[in-house]
């Protein structure tokens, strides 16, 4: 996949992962088995513009592929996932960022309500929301 990420405004930070478990027993980050791609965060780490090209290999492992931005200021956090799909095109432009992912598919993972007795912690952690999505075979 060919990945483009243009940052338009400043945030704190933003790290593009690979997820390829989860821990439905955690709240927040601690929830996604994964690895880091750290040119993403390294080339946007408090920076007021960046561009960030990469091309990303395929990887069997990776159930998907979770790109997010910790926002300077609060309730201004990105979050989107993705999973490869041949001739297909994420396409995302806001003020804040312009995002293209040749061959990939965009997964709206932000709305979904999983059902059972979880904590307010999961509930309102977008990142367990994704887990909870993967783990209940959601991506299909």
């Amino acid at each position: 996949m060919k990945f483009s990420l243009k940052v338009k405004t400043k945030f704190s930070f933003f790290r593009l992962r690979g997820i390829y478990g989860t821990r439905i027993n955690e709240s927040n980050i601690n929830c996604l088995k994964d690895y880091n791609f750290t040119e993403v965060y390294d080339q946007t780490r408090l920076k007021e513009k960046a561009l960030v090209e990469l091309n990303v290999l395929s990887d069997p492992r990776v159930k998907v592929y979770h790109l997010y931005g910790i926002a300077l200021r609060q309730f201004k956090n990105v979050y989107y996932a993705f999973v490869p799909c041949t001739g297909h095109k994420v396409e995302i432009e806001t003020n804040e960022l312009k995002l293209q992912i040749d061959n990939a598919r965009q997964i709206n993972f932000r709305d979904y309500k999983p059902v059972g007795d979880f904590t307010d912690k999961q509930h309102s952690s977008v990142h367990w929301r994704l887990a909870k999505y993967i783990k209940d075979g959601m991506l299909i």
